[in-house]
């Protein structure tokens, strides 16, 4: 076999899907603004995490709010991904929230609805998962059992289905934590596991905290 020579420049990276989960203000919407950009981000109102990325000149905000916006969003995203490197859904554990208030809010939910969110949150993800970039999903973590969600606690707050399934889909599956040391920094701690590892793929990141807070 031949001996083949290349610079480390020419070395490409495989596009990942990264789910990150933690609790509000662990770092995952600031995390997303260090991936490489432009980067697009579907944004749901009720969590109003885009206020995290104010001022990125790379950011492009999808807001989205009912049940039916979060499929309109990713098709704007598709029919326009070439404009981004990186896609973002912050953050699925309010998208399954609103799918269950809206069926609650109309009826009785049956286990046929629990099954079509899974598949249609699923059909979203691999869709994205599909393009040419790095696709972040974002959950909040599930502070104790959860009847919406079915999510234990320490667990992401999602669909208890998704749960099951999400560390065999993903390619980096990311639970993030952060501290404010003695000096008043604040520290994120990233504890990665699954396929995916974060070294050298996400700017002012570490596979094991605790890191600075990222920057952009």
């Amino acid at each position: 076999m031949a001996v083949k020579e290349y610079k480390a420049t020419e070395i490409k990276f495989e596009h990942l899907l990264w789910f990150l989960y933690g609790a509000s203000g662990s770092g995952k919407t600031t995390l997303i603004g260090t991936f490489p950009g432009p980067i697009a981000v579907v944004n749901f109102t009720q969590e109003q995490g885009a206020n995290t990325l104010r001022g990125h000149p790379l950011v492009t905000v999808f807001d989205v709010t009912e049940p039916k916006d979060v499929p309109d969003a990713v098709n704007m995203i598709v029919a326009r991904h070439k404009e981004f490197k990186t896609v973002a859904i912050d953050g699925v554990s309010t998208w399954c929230e609103i799918l269950y208030r809206d069926q609650a809010g109309r009826g009785k939910v049956e286990w046929n609805h629990w099954k079509n969110w899974k598949s249609l949150i699923f059909s979203v993800v691999e869709r994205l998962r599909a393009l040419p970039l790095e696709v972040v999903i974002t959950a909040q973590k599930a502070a104790s059992d959860d009847d919406v969600t079915g999510a234990k606690h320490g667990g992401p707050a999602v669909f208890g289905s998704l749960k099951g399934e999400l560390p065999a889909r993903v390619q980096a599956y990311i639970y993030l934590e952060c501290e404010v040391d003695i000096r008043g920094f604040v520290k994120y701690r990233a504890y990665p596991s699954g396929k995916g590892a974060l070294g050298g793929r996400v700017r002012g990141t570490l596979p094991t905290g605790p890191i600075d807070s990222p920057t952009y």
